[in-house]
């Protein structure tokens, strides 16, 4: 593992730590009436409004910590390749 993968895993465990920090959080200190707190309170639909499922807005923060770590990686990989074959084509004397 390289340093760079090590500091993402290690910003990926912290992103997580503190995700599940906040959930806790969030269940244990309820809003004023019993609401749901967090995105949750969005995504139930009221007693007068029909049952439609998730809108647009839902799946703009559907995406998790590890989800976002492992597309960087993969442009990143991405990057590096293009760059080794740039690298490899632009040396003089390589005809």
């Amino acid at each position: 593992m390289t340093k760079t993968e090590r500091k993402a895993a290690d910003l990926l465990a912290q992103a997580e730590s503190d995700a599940a920090a906040e959930a806790v959080a969030s269940e244990a200190a309820p809003a004023a009436g019993g609401a749901p707190v967090g995105p949750t309170a969005a995504i139930e639909p009221g007693p007068d409004e029909p049952d439609a499922g998730l809108t647009s807005n839902d799946y703009s923060v559907a995406f998790s910590p590890r989800q976002v770590a492992v597309g960087f990686a993969i442009v990143a990989g991405l990057v590096a390749v293009v760059a080794a074959r740039r690298r490899h084509r632009s040396t003089p004397g390589n005809d």
